[in-house]
């Protein structure tokens, strides 16, 4: 199965995108994992900064290519 990037979008050969699902959901992970490492090492981080981080890093990843 021959899987093509195109503009940051991950898809087989079929235009099917479960690559790019699993991509998207592997790094949103990684992000969420880091986060309470973070809050921990700078002694918290209020509830303000933790939304914009998620509206910044993670929300942009699951709905980069949405339209597609």
């Amino acid at each position: 199965m021959d899987i093509i990037k195109y503009l940051g979008i991950i898809m087989n050969n079929k235009f099917k995108f479960r690559e790019h699902i699993t991509y998207a959901e592997e790094k949103c992970t990684i992000i969420i994992y880091i986060l309470p490492k973070s809050a921990k090492i700078t002694c918290g981080f209020r509830h303000e900064i933790l939304k914009i981080i998620y509206e910044g890093d993670i929300l942009p990843l699951l709905l980069y290519g949405n339209p597609v």
